[in-house]
C-alpha cells in the first residue's frame, strides 16, 4: 500500500469546491429558466399600460376576449430601470368567449418609487415559457 503525498490530497481537496461550482452553474443553466429579451423589438400584442395600486407598479392589459391571461413572471433590478417580465396567453380555440373588452390588472413586486421597463411574450395557451422571449412594451406616458 503506498501513501499519498500530501499535496496530491490538498490539489483534490482544493479542486472538489471548484468542481462542485462548475456542476451547480451547469445545473443552472441546464435547467433554470432565463429571460431572454429579443434585442430591438418592440411588443404587438394587447395594450398594455402602467398604473399605481398602493405603493406598487400594476400592469394593465386591454384585452380583446376574456381568453387572455396576464401574469406577472418577475422583475429585475439593473443599473438603469428596473425591468418587469410577464406572459400574456392566447385563449384556448377548444372554448368560445364573448367578444367583449376586458380589462386585467396584476401587480408586480417594484415600488412606485423606482422607473421600470416592461417585457412582455406573447403565447398561446398551452405553450412552453422557455423558449419564449420576451419583447420591450412601449408603455405610454401617464396622463
Amino acid at each position: 500500500m503506498t501513501a499519498r503525498s500530501p499535496t496530491k490530497r490538498a490539489t483534490r481537496r482544493a479542486a472538489l469546491p471548484v468542481l462542485m461550482s462548475a456542476a451547480l452553474l451547469a445545473g443552472c443553466s441546464l435547467f433554470g429558466t432565463p429571460d431572454r429579451i429579443r434585442a430591438g423589438a418592440t411588443f404587438r400584442g394587447p395594450p398594455l399600460a402602467l398604473e399605481a395600486a398602493g405603493d406598487r407598479h400594476v400592469i394593465w392589459m386591454t384585452a380583446p376576449t376574456p381568453g387572455y391571461q396576464l401574469t406577472f413572471d418577475r422583475s429585475e433590478r439593473t443599473a438603469g430601470p428596473t425591468r418587469v417580465f410577464a406572459t400574456i396567453r392566447r385563449p384556448d380555440p377548444a372554448f368560445v368567449y364573448p367578444t367583449v373588452v376586458v380589462d386585467q390588472r396584476v401587480a408586480s413586486d417594484v415600488r412606485i418609487s423606482q422607473p421600470v421597463e416592461v417585457y412582455a411574450r406573447l403565447i398561446d395557451h398551452d405553450a412552453s415559457t422557455r423558449a419564449a422571449p420576451y419583447e420591450r412594451v412601449a408603455i405610454p406616458p401617464a396622463d
